[in-house]
């Protein structure tokens, strides 16, 4: 294989990194994707976790109960005042009693409920994971010698422009790792926000005006596990779009035309990865 030296030589050893580099970043990406959806919250950031765990059991719960008392006596009252002649106070102190009682238990135990929720819903994800991982176990690998002789009939100023391009398809990748790793830490943060309050919309279930506020806690809850499937939804098709386009690189004009579409498939994969909450929200209806 005849090698040309010079300038051109050199713009052409440029193009090649450039293009290893491309593709180092999209497996690398999937590769961290995969590690860090994987993580519960506890594993995620332990000493946070434990944190969140501390205040919410020694100073969100106090409030909850409190909360809880307000709410019962509340309904208590209102079914005395609704129908004073008729109702048998022997059925409301019963009534009374057992809600006091359901709703210390599960308010107080809340905490590890969230937990459960949590664990069962990254089963989940460990399961999503698996499948994405066995369907899509091979890394993205380019034909650079395709390349080589693609470039070597390029003259230097669609060198030099396809150099430009690829600096900018590089850096796009690289920003798509970052916001990717934003994605997920803005996922565990609201985890974290949700399960440190959990007792107060838990203390919300027994009240008729304010017990969709708990019904929707547990609804979000869900939203931001099946973020994770969506984010990972979004990756497979990503990384399969991206090599549905190695297919053919053969001529100047593929190459250009191979560059165009990964520059708009990384563009869009920026956005589909913001709206992967709006959609789990929307699935769920969770707001």
């Amino acid at each position: 294989m005849t090698r040309i030296f010079g300038i051109d030589s050199i713009f052409q050893d440029i193009n090649i990194n450039l293009i290893r580099n491309i593709f180092n970043n999209i497996n690398q990406t999937t590769v961290e994707i995969g590690a860090e959806l994987g993580k519960t919250p506890q594993a995620f950031n332990p000493q946070v976790y434990g944190t969140l765990k501390n205040f919410s059991e020694n100073v969100v719960l106090p409030v909850a109960v409190y909360f809880v008392a307000i709410i019962i006596t509340i309904n208590l009252i209102r079914n005395l005042l609704d129908d004073m002649k008729r109702q048998n106070p022997v059925k409301l102190f019963i009534m009374f009693t057992v809600t006091s009682i359901i709703a210390i238990i599960l308010v107080s135990n809340s905490f590890e409920i969230v937990e459960a929720i949590l664990n069962i819903t990254q089963k989940v994800v460990d399961s999503s994971l698996k499948l994405f991982d066995k369907n899509n176990n091979t890394n993205l690998v380019a034909n650079f010698q395709q390349f080589e002789e693609t470039l070597k009939e390029l003259s230097f100023g669609s060198l030099f422009s396809l150099a430009l391009t690829l600096i900018l398809t590089y850096f796009i990748t690289w920003l798509i790792r970052i916001l990717v790793q934003v994605v997920i830490l803005g996922r565990f943060i609201e985890i974290f926000m949700r399960i440190s309050i959990a007792p107060i919309p838990f203390a919300t279930f027994f009240n008729r005006e304010f017990s969709s506020s708990g019904y929707n806690f547990v609804k979000s809850m869900g939203a931001v596990s099946l973020q994770a499937v969506l984010i990972m939804v979004v990756i497979a098709i990503y990384k399969g779009m991206i090599a549905n386009i190695l297919v053919s690189i053969g001529t100047e004009e593929e190459l250009n035309l191979f560059l165009i579409k990964t520059l708009g498939i990384n563009i869009t994969l920026i956005f589909s990865l913001f709206q992967t909450k709006r959609i789990a929200d929307s699935i769920l209806q969770a707001h």
